[in-house]
């Protein structure tokens, strides 16, 4: 069961590699590029962050064994890309956005 969780996540880790690839192309090759496609690549790239950040977790390690301030208050799950607001609360990034 492990392994084909492992292999999921590398499958979707490929797939927004590519969707990386092909935003930062538009981006570096184009004169005039969407600010749609900066944000895109900037939420492509913190997904597969997200996904190294799950694919690395050790096999038996719980949420309940993580401290409270490593978790975002939105979404309950670990901050892979913590984000301090000017109210200096901090959440994770793609809960936020």
């Amino acid at each position: 069961m492990a392994n084909r969780v492992v292999d999921e996540t590398n499958k979707q880790a490929v797939e927004l590699k590519k969707e990386f690839q092909t935003l930062m192309n538009s981006i570096i090759d184009g004169d005039d590029y969407a600010i749609h496609d900066t944000n895109q690549a900037m939420r492509v790239l913190s997904s597969i962050t997200r996904l190294k950040t799950v694919k690395y977790i050790p096999y038996g390690v719980y949420v309940r064994d993580v401290p409270q301030e490593f978790k975002c208050p939105l979404s309950g799950e670990i901050m892979g890309d913590p984000v301090v607001l000017d109210s200096c609360q901090t959440y994770n990034n793609f809960s936020i956005q």
